[in-house]
């Protein structure tokens, strides 16, 4: 696993998930707990990469898939912490990790502030800062685009 970070605080973990288990979960996403191992490490790996401490949890991970046209309009993410068996968490980044490449350009994620622009690539982990810092959208789909999409969030102590 190879850990990317930009000026920015967009982070790649590259080679999160093998190929063989992209393939498998977009023909099975009930089968997304098959790769918590995976998800797991590349939370750490994150948050070691922006050395931060602490415990970290993933909240509403989701298989998605989205289809030729889609595309998600420029926002931030909801900020409200959440209290989860007496303990208050707070929203720390979102993770995306792409089950599939596709062509350039076709729903990559941008992020106008950073001047930053993603474009889906199998396997690998981008994880930025949830909130007002990293507003992004998604650009139009040209082909699938099958992902994993979870929100992190850390307890706050």
């Amino acid at each position: 696993m190879r850990v990317d970070i930009d000026r920015e605080n967009i982070v790649r973990v590259l080679a999160v998930v093998q190929p063989k288990k992209c393939a498998f979960l977009k023909n099975s996403p009930q089968h997304l707990p098959g790769i918590k191992t995976e998800i797991e490490q590349a939370i750490n790996a994150f948050t070691e990469h922006v050395e931060v401490q602490g415990n970290f949890i993933d909240v509403g991970t989701r298989v998605q898939c989205q289809t030729p046209g889609d595309s998600i309009p420029l926002h931030t993410e909801d900020l409200r912490p959440m209290n989860i068996d007496g303990k208050q968490f707070f929203p720390f980044a979102i993770m995306v990790l792409f089950l599939n490449t596709t062509p350039y350009g076709s729903g990559s994620l941008e992020f106008p502030r950073q001047k930053q622009i993603i474009a889906p690539l199998e396997g690998t982990a981008v994880f930025f800062p949830k909130g007002w810092t990293h507003p992004y959208m998604q650009r139009p789909i040209q082909v699938s685009k099958w992902s994993v999409v979870a929100s992190i969030y850390k307890e706050v102590k």
